[in-house]
């Protein structure tokens, strides 16, 4: 006769249950899960919503604008960094001294330059560029560096020129082999040839 075997009767486990969230995106809904760490039942289920996206109210320039290529600025989404509402930037095309000569007069010259957009549109000094030079007032050339800023980028180096005045006649003498010129002394170091 075979003996029985003693069976030992061991009590479930029961579930430990543990609730973990996909947060939902702009884009892709999320879901809420409860389910047990022991045997990995799923309990419960509950869809999430996506959030939709939540643009920012200030446009950010996506690329800067220059002498050569047009830019562009968008509005961005503050969770995602999606994109709306793009629009174009018109490239740099006018960049000009108003005056790039003077008469020497022994003050300072004030320089101002001329910005304007491919559209017509002219730019802000202070807000669109900077204009950089040294204060001259003595006969020569002399660099104006505009740098871009803002929506555009790159810079442009420009000239311009302080003449002497015009030299005037006060006297001629003519001789048998040569002429003797005298003229009104001019200001600004200027010299005779």
């Amino acid at each position: 006769e075979h003996e029985k075997e003693e069976q030992e009767t061991i009590d479930a486990l029961g579930h430990d249950t543990k609730t973990e969230t996909v947060d939902a995106t702009c884009t892709a809904k999320g879901e809420k899960v409860k389910y047990c760490t022991v045997c990995k039942a799923i309990s419960e289920r509950t869809d999430i919503d996506k959030t939709g996206h939540s643009y920012s109210d200030k446009y950010t320039v996506d690329i800067t604008s220059t002498l050569t290529e047009s830019g562009k600025k968008s509005r961005h989404c503050k969770s995602c960094n999606s994109k709306t509402d793009i629009i174009s930037i018109p490239r740099i095309k006018t960049v000009v001294l108003e005056k790039d000569s003077f008469i020497y007069n022994g003050k300072y010259k004030t320089i101002k330059v001329v910005v304007k957009n491919s559209k017509g549109k002219k730019l802000k000094k202070g807000r669109d560029y900077t204009v950089s030079y040294k204060k001259n007032k003595a006969i020569g050339e002399y660099k104006v560096t505009v740098i871009f800023k803002g929506d555009y980028s790159g810079k442009k180096s420009l000239y311009y020129r302080i003449f002497p005045q015009d030299a005037s006649v006060l006297d001629i003498k003519q001789k048998e082999n040569s002429v003797k010129l005298t003229l009104k002394k001019l200001k600004g170091n200027v010299k005779y040839r």
